[in-house]
């Protein structure tokens, strides 16, 4: 700033001593403008370079300043001739205002003026009503009174000029009154169309916002299904489209992006129209869909509306344009009018009236003659042009000097910056810039050297980390090594690495010639436990199992996890194979005693099997396959207990493996068949229903039963697909018989806990019920008291078959622990006593009194029974005193096949009436009922 005081002030000097004399400027002052600049040339390398442009921008200021104030001190001197081209015609004077002459007849102006505003008021109110503002319907009425009103009266006033333009007027406002109330009524109907496309998008929002209320929500967003998402976006969509739309009177294209976005939301809606129905139900993609249908009729409503109020808007307005040319017409008719009538000559000095001024639409110019061309001639003096050109060489120096002292003040500080940057990335921390050249460049090189400095210590303390992390990284090694060897949940050794100490014993045993004891356990029913507990529990449950078999086995061996709820228990070095199984025995009867977790006891028992090598194996994989099928031998023999391999257990899994894999293909061979048990009413001695039971035919002809094969089809999985052809079969067969001699017809049908833990199951059941047109009376599905322990999954599916009117009976029951329970828990119908409870009737007096109070309860409960298991006259004499008891077994009749159960039903009957006889009033040597069922099972018993 300093330099730039000086040069101004130099400047100054400079023109002042000129000015007076007119003088070009001498040597000596150039002298002393080379002093004054050189003195601040001494301070210019600390200034900025915002100080620095600031002076060069100065130095051109007072150059032109200096070049102003020469040429209006006369330093340029100016002579102008002003030279006139042919002068033009004088303008002519505007028209004098003539008297209006007064004719007898009265013709007024201020009619056609009326009629131009009310015609303007009857626009102004069209558009306002046309927008549905129901505030402009008075006005409408008024203005359009208005315009009648005043069309009427020119009419009357042009009538004398010209009857023809008065005529057209009113016809002409007629029409115009006609078309706007044409044009409101469609506005209103556009409206009216616009309002019920709202109402049924805000129906279909209901719809969709119904939808995701049933999803979850978390941290303010619906968890749910995609589809939901991608059609409530859809339909956001739709309706910012639609305020679009609004926002433009309905265009065109915004009614075309308006069904853009329709399609998208009807895309979506028809890709995922299945799922929909599925999810949401049929009658929600019903509402929906119709919703969504008179939404697309409103659009295609709306835009053939707007096609419609278009001609019509346009219409309008050409009539109303047309009425403004009438307006001027009939103003032109009106002054015609006035010329020509025989005047009554006003007073000249009166103002003219009101009428002489012309309409808000009519046009007029003004014109006035050109203006005399000037020419100046300018002649300057060349003297003071040295002057000026001093100055601007003067100016045009200072700001070169000053340019390259700032790039001398950039170059080198950033020659030394880039060195010193290229010795830091070379790795040289210690390396510090040169202070100096502009202050800028002097800050930053300041601030490389305090970041060299900070890189300095970050290098140092970069070190000392990386021997701290070198130190971290070998005790995370250490942790990973016993991550990789130990089992993270209950830290006994994981598979892996118990493998290893296995192969390490069985290596000593080799060299020292002892024993080796492999104790293969697994927890009981653990799967019950992460069920109902959870699996947070089920993790504490494992931990203390492991805690109670590392006390007992770390006297002889090692535990191992294996994974899962599956152990591994190595006995080494042992003496003999009975000490191993002492040791897999004492394991078992450590989970004698109950598990304490969180304030809570736990009884938990566990399966063992045992593997001696080298008696049953001689590496890893033998032990752990024999110890293996040992514990499948201890599961079967009713779990808690240890079992040591023999050789049959090889011929067992052999011959399991074998039925599985033809019980795979029983079905394409069509292997299985249905056999039917009849249950007869006591007191009706009719049979009421018959019961399916499976059969399987084997190679040789024998029909095993399901004892011999659903645990192997359970313990394989395939207990399903066996499960659904059962259920099949029998309803053909019902259906063959209703359709038959036997129209009241029904099926008690077997179902597993499996099936009833599939949530399709009802569905799928109602459906083939469906398919042969049968009610749902026409079955009764029977369960036995292993589908407790399925949890309130199954019963909350029982509670729904109950209500769609199936029948549900309780089978084998009197065998389980739970059956009270049951009764109170289950949705039954029928309860069928197990053959147990009927067998020891004659001999035993408990088992006599648990059926009668069993069939008394049942009595009281509302519930059916039906006794099982009937095989001689004196098990049906007790039950003759329940009439509405059912019976079931081979003293009334054997399973038949499905071709022989309609022709041995009056059988049945006789023989129950027989029965019946021979039990209240036996007869000796009379012929017995029982005579009667080889004949019944030579022909149509199994």
């Amino acid at each position: 700033m300093r330099l730039a005081a000086r040069t101004s002030a130099a400047a100054g000097v400079i023109l002042m001593q000129h000015m007076p004399s007119r003088n070009i400027i001498s040597s000596r002052h150039w002298r002393l403008l080379g002093v004054r600049l050189l003195a601040g040339l001494t301070t210019i390398r600390r200034i900025g370079i915002v100080p620095r442009l600031s002076a060069s921008f100065i130095a051109v200021a007072v150059l032109a300043i200096a070049a102003n104030f020469l040429a209006g001190h006369s330093y340029i001197m100016q002579i102008t001739r002003i030279e006139q081209a042919a002068p033009a015609a004088p303008p002519q004077p505007p028209p004098q205002q003539l008297p209006i002459p007064q004719v007898t007849a009265p013709i007024s102006i201020e009619a056609a003026l009326d009629y131009s505003r009310a015609l303007q008021r009857f626009s102004v109110a069209v558009w306002q009503r046309s927008a549905a503002d129901a505030a402009a319907d008075a006005e409408f009425g008024t203005a359009i009174a208005a315009l009648t009103q005043a069309a009427s009266h020119l009419s009357n006033t042009v009538v004398k000029a010209d009857n023809k333009l008065a005529r057209e007027v009113l016809s002409r406002t007629k029409e115009e009154a006609e078309s706007a109330r044409a044009l409101i009524q469609l506005a209103d109907e556009r409206h009216r169309v616009l309002n019920e496309y709202r109402e049924h998008l805000d129906q279909l929002g209901q719809n969709m916002k119904s939808a995701l209320d049933g999803s979850f929500k978390m941290f303010g967003r619906f968890i749910a299904r995609q589809y939901l998402l991608q059609l409530d976006l859809n339909l956001q969509k739709v309706r910012a489209r639609l305020e679009d739309a609004i926002a433009t009177d309905a265009a065109p294209a915004s009614l075309l992006t308006l069904a853009a976005s329709e399609h998208e939301f009807s895309a979506t809606l028809d890709a995922n129209r299945s799922s929909l129905e599925r999810v949401q139900g049929r009658e929600w993609l019903r509402l929906s869909s119709n919703e969504f249908a008179a939404l697309v009729a409103h659009r295609e409503s709306l835009q053939q509306s707007y096609d419609v109020y278009g001609e019509r808007r346009i219409k309008l307005t050409q009539l109303m344009t047309e009425g403004a040319v009438l307006a001027e017409e009939s103003l032109a008719s009106l002054q015609t009018a006035r010329q020509g009538a025989a005047p009554k000559v006003r007073d000249a000095t009166a103002p003219p009236t009101a009428a002489a001024s012309p309409l808000p639409f009519s046009l007029s110019l003004s014109l006035s003659a050109p203006a005399p061309e000037t020419t100046t001639v300018t002649r300057s003096d060349a003297g003071p042009y040295a002057l000026i050109a001093r100055i601007s060489i003067a100016v045009i120096s200072l700001v070169f000097i000053i340019s390259l002292l700032t790039v001398l003040s950039i170059v080198r500080p950033v020659r030394r910056l880039v060195d010193a940057a290229a010795k830091l990335a070379a790795g040289d921390t210690h390396i510090r810039v040169a202070r100096g050249g502009m202050r800028e460049l002097d800050q930053l090189a300041g601030s490389f050297n305090q970041m060299a400095r900070h890189l300095e210590l970050a290098g140092e303390a970069s070190r000392s980390y990386q021997a701290h992390l070198q130190a971290d990284v070998a005790a995370r090694t250490e942790e990973l090594r016993q991550l990789a060897e130990r089992d993270p949940l209950t830290q006994l050794p994981n598979r892996r690495y118990g493998l290893l100490l296995m192969e390490q014993a069985l290596a000593e045993a080799r060299s020292r010639a002892s024993y080796v004891g492999v104790c293969f356990l697994d927890l009981d029913n653990f799967k019950s436990i992460n069920d109902s507990l959870g699996h947070v529990f089920g993790d504490q449950v494992l931990a203390k199992v492991a805690v109670r078999l590392l006390e007992v086995s770390s006297s002889f061996g090692h535990a191992v996890r294996l994974g899962g709820d599956e152990f591994l228990v190595i006995y080494t070095d042992a003496r003999s194979s009975e000490d191993i199984y002492l040791a897999g025995s004492r394991l078992v009867q450590a989970f004698h005693s109950s598990i304490q977790i969180e304030q809570r006891e736990l009884m938990a028992s566990i399966s063992c099997g045992v593997s001696v090598f080298p008696l049953h194996g001689g590496t890893c994989a033998e032990l752990l396959s024999s110890a293996d099928a040992a514990l499948f031998r201890a599961k079967a023999m009713g779990r808690n207990q240890a079992s040591l391999y023999t050789a049959d257990l090889l011929q067992s899994v052999s011959e399991n493996f074998s039925i599985d894999q033809r019980l795979r293909r029983a079905i394409e061979r069509d292997e299985f068949e249905l056999v039917f048990q009849p249950e007869v009413c006591v007191g009706s001695l009719r049979v009421s229903m018959v019961e399916a039971l499976l059969r399987w035919r084997q190679p040789d002809g024998r029909l095993a039963s399901p004892a011999e094969f659903l645990a192997v089809g359970e313990a394989s999985g395939f207990i399903a697909e066996i499960d659904d052809w059962v259920l099949n079969a029998a309803l053909r067969a019902a259906s063959a018989w209703r359709r038959g001699a036997w129209p009241e017809a029904r099926v008690a049908i077997n179902v597993s806990s499996r099936q009833l833990l599939d949530v399709s199951f009802a569905l799928r059941l109602k459906d083939i019920l469906a398919q042969h047109h049968l009610p749902t009376d026409s079955i009764e599905i029977e369960l036995t008291e292993t589908v407790l322990q399925t949890g309130p999954a199954t019963i909350r599916t029982l509670h729904a078959l109950k209500a769609e009117g199936f029948a549900i009976a309780l089978d084998d029951f009197g065998t389980g622990y739970s059956s009270l329970t049951s009764l109170a828990q289950l949705p039954l119908s029928r309860v069928k006593l197990d053959r147990s409870l009927i067998e020891g009737h004659g001999s035993d007096g408990r088992r006599a009194a648990i059926a009668r109070t069993t069939i008394m309860l049942c009595e009281q409960l509302q519930l059916q029974v039906t006794a099982e298991g009937i095989e001689n006259s004196e098990q049906l004499g007790w039950l003759l005193d329940h009439d509405s008891i059912y019976v079931q077994g081979y003293l009334i009749s054997p399973p038949l096949r499905f071709g022989a159960v309609e022709g041995a039903l009056d059988i049945i009957h006789q023989q129950m009436a027989l029965h019946v006889l021979n039990v209240q009033a036996p007869a000796p040597g009379e012929t017995t009922p029982r005579d009667l069922i080889p004949f019944i099972g030579s022909s149509t018993a199994m």
